[in-house]
């Protein structure tokens, strides 16, 4: 059997999960454990049902036949919801408690299913379970072993924010867990209350409007997981691009799911064979995005069609002024192009080629007066200038002030400059007509000569607000940073998927910063509107260092794409780099030995900021969003829900709720813990001495707590005579601190090792981190002591 990876549907997620540009979450149920021996939910009715007509076997007279005829009643009800409600009225509490619990027991012990590893492998976000046997959280511990996870019920989803904004891959077991029954949700009842449940609600609702969904193993049109997709609809919330995978070909479902919102991808399945389900996600692990083959349009004013008048000959044109040659030229061109056809593009090269001449004195641009005119505009100063054009301040025929971007004549001599500049200005009408915020809005563009016309900004971009002094600390760097990932995610998430794939400083602005210098906003110019010329590249407008550009972008690397949101991530890491530092980065400089440290040093030294562990993270952040392998840099969503969380901490430190923050947070304002490494996979800080000591302390996400721990083995290597005796007092010392604090501690000790852990809710740490830090300090002093 093959997969029809010819699927319109398949296809765009395929393009998503390859090029990165949404998290992908899947929501799963019980036919992807199927495999494992575990029952369906169709299955555990007919089990409980079976359960309860051996109960009425053991009635007597008129109750037997009540019961009989109950179970048949239930037998017919068409709603599972109805049924299971009318199984545990009439099976008891206990009964019906523990035949469920029978029927998963297998559970803890059973094979995991490959579809389970394979979601994990695929790189998924996280796993919205309907199922209450856990296989999706042993599968991840499979996947990743000792690697965290978020595991919630439905009914604990409380801090949105950290379980979506955070790093940390999560199942949310909707519907509950075998382990405890109250989670359990069967009933109407029960899912009456859990949707009820405004934080459960709104997390759904989030899931469905910020990510991309993947249902599989389920019946996505069961009023659990369609109801929330309709009640958004009916709301006009847009969701989406959502995809179902199933074997279902019927005209009815895949009406439903198109009113849904969700885009069915079919798979066949004669006798139970599901190997094509294999093929589906063989070639989502391995497809790489190539560059689009099919040319772009030529690039025509906006504009009413002109009147169909004659074109003068080559030699008769030539003798005009520039402006009049431009109008004449552009007014035949819009009117060979409109219609979008193959041989509309043949006749316009065509004209291209008999009016070179023409096309080359159309091209000159000034903005001295008497030659300062451009279809219109009026050039009023040249403001920029770069390898391959000039920024002039202009005018439009209103009198309303414009930036006019005019390319080199060479542009139109390069096949694949030209096939840059109408990739850019295609991109850049996509977001106009999707009215994306943030980037500086596209007006018109042409290419004879080759310009872009763009709403002018009053502000500095990056590279002169940096060099300028007119960023202020750390809380003017997480507006930069947060507003410009999200920015650019926006373009991400769009159906059309846009990538920038040329953020630099140069190209960021502060829009409004010099009329309210406190209200500005981050504004981005040039939507995939550079070319990439080997190790010596240079964009549009910029002669700048290529140390912006992601090594993919600049040589052929294998297993990568330029076609993928990981390309603009490395942007938007240097750039950062650059706001620290205050230098440009060289091509190839995070491949240096000792490109950690300079991070590291230009993020420490930037200036100071209340909330310590600031610097280290947006180090770290720089350091994975400028990883050399593509796959490994984090993705869009990643780096804008840290640096979104970071300029919240900045701007009111007592708001913080993410446990993995203050966990951090108070690493960063223990000295006894300088200086720390940070464990991603545990959420942990640690800090270790030769001498065997270790100290950590790690964010315990489920149970909102921070955990300390501090351990010593003796080595044999100490020449004091009474260590262990030593050891003994200062963990006992440590206990009666920590305890005096709010911390559950235990510990374990005698003269050759010691094992303390102790923990305290996060809400309590939150309340007053320094002083927490202060108290931890003062317990493991003693140990520090004897251990320098």
């Amino acid at each position: 059997m093959t997969f029809d990876v010819s699927q319109s549907a398949y296809r765009s997620l395929r393009g998503i999960v390859a090029e990165r540009t949404n998290p992908v979450l899947a929501w799963v149920g019980s036919g992807l454990s199927i495999p494992a021996g575990l029952p369906s939910w169709a299955e555990l009715r007919v089990i409980l049902l079976d359960e309860l007509l051996d109960k009425a076997k053991g009635l007597d007279g008129k109750d037997r036949e009540q019961l009989e005829a109950r179970v048949r009643q239930i037998r017919l009800e068409p709603n599972n919801w109805v049924a299971f409600s009318m199984l545990r009225d009439e099976l008891g509490q206990a009964t019906y408690r523990d035949t469920v619990r029978d029927a998963f027991a297998g559970a803890a012990t059973a094979e995991i299913p490959d579809a389970y590893r394979k979601l994990w492998g695929l790189g998924v976000r996280g796993i919205l379970n309907l199922n209450i046997d856990r296989l999706a959280t042993r599968a991840w511990g499979a996947h990743k072993p000792g690697a965290q996870i978020g595991e919630y019920n439905g009914n604990e989803v409380r801090d949105i924010g950290q379980i979506l904004s955070g790093r940390i891959p999560f199942v949310v077991n909707l519907h509950g867990s075998i382990e405890s029954t109250r989670t359990w949700v069967f009933t109407r009842k029960e899912l009456s209350a859990l949707t009820r449940n405004d934080a459960y609600r709104t997390f759904i609702d989030v899931c469905l409007s910020t990510r991309t969904v993947l249902f599989l193993g389920l019946s996505v049109d069961d009023v659990a997981v369609g109801g929330h997709l309709r009640r958004l609809a009916d709301a006009g919330i847009e969701t989406g691009p959502h995809f179902w995978l199933t074997d279902r070909g019927d005209v009815e479902t895949d009406q439903w799911a198109e009113e849904a919102g969700i885009r069915r991808i079919r798979y066949r399945s004669p006798g139970e064979d599901h190997s094509e389900v294999d093929e589906f996600f063989l070639d989502l692990e391995t497809y790489v995005s190539p560059e689009p083959t099919t040319p772009l349009p030529p690039v025509a004013l906006d504009g009413p069609t002109p009147p169909d008048g004659r074109l003068p000959a080559p030699e008769e044109l030539e003798r005009l002024d520039a402006e009049s040659i431009r109008s004449t030229l552009n007014a035949h061109a819009k009117q060979l192009l409109l219609e979008e056809k193959d041989e509309s593009y043949a006749d316009y090269q065509r004209f291209a080629e008999e009016y070179e001449g023409a096309i080359y004195r159309a091209w000159y641009t000034s903005a001295r007066p008497g030659s300062n005119k451009l279809l219109g505009y009026t050039l009023e100063a040249d403001i920029a200038r770069g390898a391959f054009g000039h920024v002039y301040r202009a005018t439009d025929p209103d009198g309303k002030q414009v930036a006019v971007k005019v390319l080199l004549e060479e542009v139109r001599r390069d096949p694949g400059l030209l096939r840059t500049f109408r990739r850019g200005v295609h991109s850049m009408r996509i977001l106009r007509g999707h009215d994306v915020s943030g980037m500086v809005a596209y007006l018109e563009a042409s290419e004879i000569p080759a310009f872009v016309v763009m709403e002018w900004i009053d502000g500095p971009n990056l590279t002169q607000a940096r060099e300028g002094n007119m960023i202020g600390g750390w809380e003017d760097l997480l507006k930069i940073g947060s507003e410009l990932a999200l920015i650019i995610r926006s373009a991400h998430i769009l159906p059309e998927r846009v990538l920038h794939r040329d953020i630099r400083p140069s190209n960021v602005m502060l829009s409004g910063f010099y009329g309210q210098p406190n209200e500005w906003e981050v504004v981005v110019l040039d939507f995939d509107l550079s070319w990439h010329r080997g190790a010596y590249e240079q964009s549009v407008l910029h002669t700048t260092s290529g140390g912006f550009l992601a090594p993919e972008q600049i040589r052929h690397v294998k297993d990568a794409s330029t076609r993928n949101a990981a390309v603009d991530a490395f942007g938007i890491g240097m750039t950062l780099y650059y706001l620290c530092s205050g230098e440009e980065p060289l091509s190839g400089q995070h491949r240096n030995v000792g490109w950690e440290e300079q991070v590291r040093t230009a993020c420490a030294k930037f200036s100071r900021t209340e909330w310590k562990s600031i610097p280290v993270r947006i180090a770290r952040l720089i350091l994975a969003a400028t990883q050399d392998e593509q796959a490994s840099r984090w993705d869009l969503a990643e780096i804008a829900g840290e640096l979104t969380r970071l300029r919240a901490a900045a701007e009111d430190p007592g708001g913080v709720t993410a446990t993995e923050l203050l966990a951090e947070e108070l690493a960063a304002n223990c000295e006894g813990m300088q200086p720390y490494d940070w464990d991603p996979d545990r959420l942990c800080a640690r800090h270790e001495q030769q001498t065997g000591l270790k100290i950590e302390i790690a964010a315990d996400i489920k149970e909102q707590r921070v955990r300390l721990s501090v351990s010593w083995q003796r080595t044999g290597a100490e020449d004091r005579t009474n260590v262990g005796k030593y050891i003994v007092t200062a963990s006992k010392a440590m206990d009666d601190q920590l305890k005096a604090g709010g911390w559950k501690t235990s510990r374990s000790v005698d003269r050759s090792s010691m094992h303390f852990e102790a923990a305290l809710e996060a809400d309590v740490l939150r309340g007053d981190i320094a002083t927490v830090a202060e108290r931890v300090d003062a317990a493991t002093e003693g140990i520090l002591r004897f251990n320098r």
